[in-house]
């Protein structure tokens, strides 16, 4: 992910609905993890 940030590609973030829905709050809270170490690793 942080690679696909400093060439600016694409990265594909995917999970399946049936996965993502058996820990719903937790993987949000993954999710929300992950956007936030992108979106500071983009300031670097």
């Amino acid at each position: 992910m942080h690679g696909a940030a400093e060439e600016g590609a694409y990265y594909h973030l995917w999970w399946h609905p049936r996965n993502f829905g058996k820990n719903t709050g937790g993987n949000l809270a993954m999710l929300e993890k992950l956007l936030q170490y992108h979106k500071v690793s983009l300031k670097d």
